[in-house]
């Protein structure tokens, strides 16, 4: 009863701002279709509340956790998509190209350099996807070799030769940017940049940055980022992110905490999803959870929990307001 009132609470502010900016013409046209994007606040909302996608839990990988986990397309989060000239991309992906990378790695660094975020983000997607790639024929034949002797499949061995065929021509020195071109897209409010950061491999960032610093220090700063990105994601809706923070605060990646914060995250999660297979995995995971803290970590967690719940209204109401 009490996770059904509240979803009609929220759903009623939702439909009071969307009423009254259905009103006049001009937030009309902010809120329906621009062209032929399905760019609209409704979608976004609908994507952020309806998310029944798997969650990644713990510090996946890539592999693991498909691109689709990791970014959402900035189309369906209420962010317009910047110019991005001269960039082609594949159809079916927001961030792959249609070419081999080195083919348009000027392109994406000249207008990462010049402010656009877009480029930015599909810089770094680019640039890690690429990290592992063998950067030259040898190094190809080598890893060639490995897999035959490892006795890997046809299967592997089209992969290997598809992504070498991609990544070609960039020397392992640019594909470490990757970080940088995420943190700088992440740093200036892209949320898919935000989301992706959040969601990266901890030991893969703190690998690259520990180059330019300690290792202690490369690893405190990734964290710190990595929990305030997924807390800005979180604080909008998204529920693979409420997910991960929980699960961070809880394993204590995430600072000292006595548990009540990944408890709170945990209730938000089963007050806003509404996919019963999500719901019914995180519950069983709150039970647990209650039963290591006192009842008055629990009581804590609850009411915080409310207060997030109470910021996410404000901020879609904000986001409303403003198209």
């Amino acid at each position: 009863m009490r996770r059904a009132a509240t979803a009609f609470l929220l759903f009623v502010a939702v439909a009071i701002v969307v009423n009254s900016l259905l009103q006049c013409s001009k937030d009309r046209q902010n809120i329906v279709s621009i062209g032929d994007k399905k760019d609209t606040t409704l979608i976004a909302l609908e994507h952020k509340f309806s998310d029944t996608a798997d969650v990644c839990l713990h510090d996946s990988n890539e592999q693991s956790c498909p691109e689709s986990s990791n970014a959402l397309d900035a189309e369906t989060n209420g962010q317009p998509r910047e110019e991005l000239t001269g960039i082609d991309r594949q159809s079916t992906s927001s961030w792959k190209l249609s070419t081999p990378l080195y083919t348009q790695l000027a392109q994406l660094e000249y207008l990462s350099a010049n402010g656009n975020l877009q480029a930015a983000f599909i810089l770094a997607k680019n640039l890690r996807y690429c990290f592992y790639t063998p950067s030259d024929e040898a190094s190809y034949q080598d890893r060639v070799n490995e897999a035959l002797d490892n006795n890997e499949g046809d299967s592997f061995l089209t992969k290997l030769a598809e992504n070498y065929e991609y990544c070609q021509g960039v020397m392992h020195a640019t594909k470490k940017q990757f970080a940088h071109y995420l943190a700088v897209a992440a740093n200036q409010g892209l949320l898919d940049a935000m989301l992706d950061y959040g969601f990266a491999n901890t030991e893969l960032l703190v690998k690259v940055e520990s180059e330019t610093r300690s290792a202690l220090t490369a690893r405190t700063e990734v964290l710190a980022a990595q929990q305030e990105y997924l807390k800005t994601a979180a604080l909008q809706g998204h529920v693979k992110a409420i997910a991960r923070l929980s699960d961070n605060l809880w394993q204590q990646k995430f600072e000292n905490n006595d548990g009540s914060q990944a408890l709170a995250y945990l209730y938000l999660l089963l007050e806003l999803t509404d996919d019963s297979q999500l719901y019914s995995r995180y519950q069983w995971q709150e039970q647990r959870m209650s039963k290591q803290l006192s009842p008055e970590k629990v009581a804590q967690a609850r009411e915080l929990s409310q207060d997030l719940l109470s910021n996410i209204v404000s901020n879609i109401q904000s986001e409303l307001k403003t198209r």
